[in-house]
């Protein structure tokens, strides 16, 4: 599958607009001790920059080999990878692995966007920014639907939002043919 995807990758728009390739990878497949060699040589042979590939990692998939990940993600790290945890908050959550582990971006859950106008939901998204941002990481706010939303990150000063407001999931051609013609709101 990662040779696969690099391959569509190195072949589109994408690559030379400088839009980066996110990957869900489980800690199982972090667990294999051939994934650094396999994402290092995929990356090599496509002439893609590590910089440019983001590894996502669900949050709530952690388990009891997280120091042995952790490692692994280092390793992957030095090497220039990006790495995000996805959905933050949803399950249990734990602020350590944002101050142990070498993660770039944190994904906030949608489901603090969904209650936003709770007040101590806003109050737990305000200093989720803040605390991240602090942390020298980038914040993405998920399940971004209409123009609201999108202005409500904008105050907030998230980095990042995903979700249906800016485009649903496409295809690889589809989404190179919004990219050319600028049909995604990026800002």
């Amino acid at each position: 599958m990662i040779w696969e995807t690099f391959r569509y990758y190195e072949n589109s728009i994408l690559k030379s607009e400088n839009i980066s390739l996110s990957l869900n990878i489980s800690p199982k497949q972090l667990g294999d001790k051939n994934i650094f060699p396999l994402l290092k040589e995929a990356s090599n042979f496509y002439k893609i920059q590590p910089s440019h590939i983001i590894l996502e990692i669900v949050e709530d998939s952690f388990d009891s080999r997280e120091p042995q990940i952790g490692k692994v993600i280092t390793s992957l790290k030095d090497y220039g990878f990006k790495f995000a945890i996805d959905d933050f908050g949803k399950g249990y959550s734990s602020l350590g692995r944002l101050i142990h582990l070498p993660i770039d971006y944190i994904k906030l859950d949608k489901i603090f966007l969904f209650n936003y106008f709770q007040t101590s939901t806003r109050a737990v998204i305000t200093s989720m920014v803040n605390l991240v941002q602090a942390m020298g990481k980038a914040i993405i706010v998920e399940g971004v639907e209409n123009e609201i939303q999108h202005k409500l990150l904008r105050e907030l000063n998230c980095n990042f939002g995903q979700g249906y407001y800016y485009s649903h999931p496409v295809e690889i051609d589809l989404a190179e043919k919004l990219v050319r013609n600028k049909e995604i709101p990026f800002s």
